[in-house]
């Protein structure tokens, strides 16, 4: 047996993905609007053309906006000493100091796929796996009492006492090849609940971010480590059946995707204005994938659904009830188990009629990719 298998995988994104860096950009701090387009701002290019680096000059600067420093250059050739990148689209929040969620880059500015993020949506695929295979059930006495880390008992069972015996020591996922070619944009998001669909209320205050748009297409490597469950290495202790359960990954997330696409149509398919993402989720669950290709939902947007065991604790309702109560998952707002989690993430599309009113609608939800696996020879 050889020491390991290799995969090239392809990730095509299908519908908008943010991935997070965690900061929050300011507007005409970080970033300035001109037109269609949003640039983000180099702060230190400007004020260095702006004399900062005088004591006189930095003070009188404290106080303003970089962008209110340029603002008759952006968006020109002069203009584009002072801009790291531009987006495309433009935030509906309009004020100074408007916040622009940061999507994860280089420090060049150059866009990617973060590997750790891939594995932990393996991971989930895994553990869904090795719960059907050995048949459990829930029981909110194999429960953490903190919310955070409560599953954290039986993902010890399932994957591993420790990191030295977990399952996935034999997985490796690399951050993909880096790419400054990416025509970030900007879109506009929301929660939205069953309960805030009526005219203009879409359930929470609108969010704004960078991120990837669809049909972007990105490479990185799988590899799996068999060395791991060879005779000698036995003392690793992985779980069993586990080399055969990571040679057929695409199979398992394809299994893992298909269930969350059902859910997904059915709950989209009850809410007003959430057709066309019903009809989406529809398409999206017919399509013929094979054996290389699988469905995976990464980034900002997939919510509890893909995180957790999911549909495995929600076929006890009496169980999925406690540890919503337990937990607080609902926030005092009362759902049945069959329907948590009752809120989306979802792009929106915003326009303004001829009276000005802000008229919204929903695109699609986040973080939807395509992935295709090749096995090196």
């Amino acid at each position: 047996m050889s020491n390991y298998r290799m995969y090239d995988v392809d990730v095509q994104t299908l519908t908008p993905l943010h991935i997070g860096t965690g900061r929050e950009l300011l507007k005409d701090f970080d970033f300035a609007v001109r037109g269609s387009r949003t640039y983000r701002l180099n702060e230190d290019a400007i004020l260095e053309e702006k004399g900062a680096d005088d004591a006189a000059a930095a003070a009188v600067l404290a106080g303003t906006p970089p962008a209110h420093l340029i603002e008759d250059l952006l968006g020109t050739a002069a203009g584009d000493a002072f801009v790291r990148y531009s987006l495309r689209g433009v935030p509906r929040t309009q004020g100074t100091g408007a916040r622009l969620r940061e999507q994860i880059k280089s420090a060049y500015d150059e866009v990617y796929l973060p590997g750790s993020s891939i594995k932990g949506a393996l991971r989930t695929s895994l553990l869904r796996a090795l719960w059907a295979q050995k048949a459990m059930k829930p029981a909110s006495a194999a429960l953490g009492r903190n919310a955070k880390f409560a599953a954290q008992p039986i993902e010890k069972e399932l994957m591993g006492r420790d990191p030295n015996h977990d399952l996935l020591r034999a997985l490796q996922v690399a951050d993909s090849a880096l790419r400054r070619d990416v025509p970030l944009g900007v879109f506009n998001a929301r929660v939205v609940t069953r309960r805030g669909i009526g005219g203009n209320e879409r359930g929470s205050a609108p969010i704004e971010m960078e991120a990837i748009p669809s049909d972007q297409l990105f490479a990185l490597t799988v590899r799996v480590d068999q060395q791991l469950f060879s005779t000698w290495a036995q003392g690793a202790e992985l779980p069993t059946g586990g080399l055969s359960l990571l040679e057929q990954l695409p199979a398992l997330v394809q299994q893992h995707a298909a269930a969350s696409i059902a859910g997904e149509r059915s709950w989209f398919e009850g809410l007003p204005g959430g057709e066309r993402v019903a009809a989406w989720y529809a398409e999206l669950g017919g399509l013929k994938l094979g054996n290389r290709r699988c469905l995976m939902q990464l980034g900002w947007g997939t919510g509890w659904e893909s995180k957790t065991l999911g549909l495995h604790l929600r076929s006890d309702a009496r169980f999925m009830q406690k540890i919503m109560d337990d937990y607080r998952m609902t926030r005092g707002i009362r759902v049945p188990p069959e329907r948590f989690p009752a809120s989306r993430r979802v792009v929106m599309s915003v326009s303004h009629d001829a009276q000005g009113r802000t008229q919204e609608r929903i695109v699609s939800p986040f973080g939807w990719c395509l992935l295709t696996f090749k096995e090196r020879k």
